[in-house]
Formats: C-alpha cells, structure tokens, sequence
C-alpha cells in the first residue's frame, strides 16, 4: 500500500477541491489530481557501466566528470583506479590490483 502524508495546508485545499467536485473522499480528488497531471510516460535508461572495482561502479559520466588524479578504490580489497589523462576524447585509466600489479586502459567517450 502506497501512503501519502499531507500536511494541513495541503489538506484543507483537498478538501476545498473534494468540495467543489462534489467528491466523495480526498482519496478520489487525489486519484483526480493524478490522472489530470500526470499524462506523460516517462523512460529510465541506466548508464552503461566503464568500469567495476568490486561494488564500486564507474561510468562514462564519471569519468567525464572528473580530474587528472582521481582516484577510485574498492571497499573491500586492494583494487584502485587512477585517473591520468583525461581530455574531450576520452580517459586514461591506471588500475592497480592487490599484487601491486598495473594495467593501464584508455577509455574512449562517444558523441
């Protein structure tokens, strides 16, 4: 069940509209309300991941969003990312894992 708290100002306008619409009970003029305003479908579309470190999720966005030496570091093991080069193209990662071994990447963003 999906609960909606409303405050007295909120309530006493509800019941002025319940009023004036000759509704039955708030609920009806907020199922009203809802039907009127709401009239678009909106769509949700999740960013595709660059990079993972354990639960730790990168995206393009991100690494768009950031500076030369940001650094990135998994919660539960030794693994981290640095950022060390970043221009309009892309990035250049640097990922360290826990036996201080190195693997370098470029990552390039797309128009």
């Amino acid at each position: 069940m999906v609960t909606i708290n409303v405050t007295n100002n909120t309530k006493d306008t509800l019941q002025k509209i319940k009023e004036e619409n000759k509704l039955k009970s708030i609920d009806a003029v907020i199922q009203s309300l809802i039907s009127i305003g709401v009239n678009e479908k909106f769509t949700f579309k999740k960013e595709e991941c660059a990079f993972e470190l354990g639960n730790t999720r990168v995206t393009f966005t991100d690494l768009k969003n950031s500076g030369k030496g940001k650094i990135w570091e998994c919660e539960n093991s030794n693994l981290s990312a640095t950022l060390l080069f970043k221009d309009e193209y892309g990035a250049f990662i640097r990922f360290l894992d826990g036996y201080d071994e190195v693997d370098c990447r470029y990552f390039h963003f797309l128009p």
